[in-house]
Parts: C-alpha cells; sequence; structure tokens
C-alpha cells in the first residue's frame, strides 16, 4: 500500500501545483497585471479598459470642458471667444462709446445688428470709421465685402470697392480713429468710477 500512495504522490503534488498556479494567474489577470497563460496579451475580459478609472479624472463624461449652451440665444454679435463680453455687450456697458458711434451710422442704427461677424470692436469701429469717411460706399457694403466668401481684410475691402482710394492709409486712419474713440471710452469710464 505504501508503494501505491508514493507512486501517486508526484501526481497529486503536480495537479496541486498547477491548481494553485491557476488561482494565481486568475488573480493577478484580475489586478490587471500580466499576460493570460498562452496567448500573450493582457487578460481583459469583462473588464473595461480604464480599469475602473474615468475617461477624464475630475469630470463627468459629459461635460468634457465645455460650456452648457443647450437652449441659450445666441447674444454673440460675431464674436465666437466664449468668455469675453460680445461687441454688443461692451456696447451696452459703454454708453458714450456707443453715443459715440451713433453719429457715424445713419439714424435708428441697431449697433449691435451692424457688429455682428466683426472679431473685435476695434475692427468694428474702424470699419464704422472708413465708411463715415468714404463718401463711395456704405457701411452695409464694406461689411459685405469683409465678410462675403473666403472674406477680406479691412484694406482689401476699401480697395475692392473704390479701387482709386489709398486703401492702406484709409485703413490705418480708421484703425487710429477707432483706438481713439476705445481709449477716449475706457478713460470716461474710470473717470465716473472714479467718483462713485
Amino acid at each position: 500500500m505504501h508503494r501505491r500512495f508514493s507512486s501517486l504522490l508526484p501526481g497529486m503534488v503536480g495537479a496541486l501545483a498547477l491548481v494553485v498556479g491557476g488561482m494565481t494567474v486568475d488573480l493577478h489577470a484580475q489586478r490587471g497585471g500580466g499576460a493570460a497563460i498562452g496567448h500573450g496579451k493582457p487578460d481583459t475580459a469583462g473588464r473595461p479598459t480604464t480599469a475602473g478609472r474615468p475617461d477624464s479624472p475630475g469630470r463627468r463624461p459629459d461635460t468634457a470642458g465645455k460650456p452648457d449652451t443647450a437652449g441659450k440665444p445666441d447674444t454673440n454679435a460675431g464674436n465666437t471667444d466664449h468668455g469675453r463680453p460680445t461687441i454688443a455687450d461692451q456696447l451696452n456697458r459703454d454708453h458714450g462709446l456707443a453715443i459715440q458711434l451713433a453719429k457715424l451710422f445713419p439714424a435708428g442704427t441697431n449697433l449691435a445688428d451692424a457688429a455682428k461677424d466683426f472679431k473685435n470692436l476695434g475692427q468694428f469701429v474702424a470699419a464704422a470709421h472708413v465708411a463715415n469717411n468714404n463718401p463711395n460706399f456704405t457701411f452695409d457694403e464694406l461689411k459685405a465685402k469683409m465678410f462675403e466668401g473666403e472674406g477680406m481684410t479691412l484694406g482689401k475691402a476699401i480697395h475692392a470697392l473704390d479701387p482709386s482710394a489709398d486703401a492702406t492709409a484709409e485703413a490705418a486712419k480708421a484703425g487710429k480713429e477707432a483706438d481713439a474713440d476705445i481709449k477716449a471710452a475706457d478713460k470716461g469710464k474710470s473717470k465716473s468710477s472714479d467718483a462713485s
């Protein structure tokens, strides 16, 4: 009987080693390490590829760092930089500048509508000055040239509408006038805030 037991012992030890080894590989695979036996690839069966971690730490997947604008009206008056005030917002807050700009347009012009499509306040004010200074085209014609198709710079739009004009000089002059208007408006705001 002792001989039978001794002949079975190596087989039992081998079987026990396979069971323990299989349990170890399975446990190791569940914890995210090692390779499945015989495949050479990590065992990902039944596990998400992020191993329980969210795709973007600290954020819910549905927010993805973008502001929620669903159902909100677009008041961006051509400015696509979210978080910055639009040209319409700037004109609403700065009544002095709005009054100054209204002098450059026909009576009753809605400045917020006129400012749509412009990248910034300076570009809008410069275009208003160009149109006011040049009798050969209107603001609407200038704006249409600037934004139709692939668009044009202010200087190219001036040249397209009035080939005899010195487009570079007119654009530079209008840029200086726009800067002066915006700086004067800023000074007026700081004086009114100092008085309060």
